[in-house]
């Protein structure tokens, strides 16, 4: 009689990479991310396109320079700076469309310690502005 053959199979390489590779597209599958960033992927050249038509270098540079900002604001300081600044051309806009101020009006206006808190700080805000530009 025959020895039966003794054959233990070889385990398969442990691959945590290919796991973990696996465990992502199964969880963006999951998701319904998968389909969406396959899609966007397929569409890059067309949306780059169209994203770039848009652009206008001169306002890139403009948006970068604007972009120093933040350094010298930090992110309380752009958001307060954004508030003003939104504030400030809801008021105009509201300015423009009113009957014009009498000189009386302009004049009690400046009792207004906001008034007069604004025309500070444009008086200093020119006042670098100007030093800047004399450089």
């Amino acid at each position: 009689m025959a020895r039966p053959i003794q054959h233990t199979p070889t385990p398969p390489p442990v691959d945590p990479v290919g796991d973990q590779t696996a465990d992502l597209m199964a969880a963006l599958h999951e998701a319904g991310l998968l389909r969406a960033l396959t899609g966007a992927v397929r569409a890059y050249p067309d949306l780059l396109a169209t994203l770039l038509q848009g652009l206008d270098p001169e306002k890139l540079k403009a948006l970068a320079a604007l972009g120093g900002l933040t350094d010298v604001l930090g992110a309380e300081g752009a958001q307060q700076a954004v508030r003003g600044v939104r504030s400030a051309i809801a008021a105009a806009d509201h300015a423009t469309t009113a009957p014009a101020p009498s000189l009386v009006l302009l004049a009690k206006q400046l009792g207004d310690p906001d008034v007069r808190r604004g025309i500070g700080a444009l008086v200093a805000a020119l006042g670098a502005f100007g030093r800047e530009i004399a450089r």
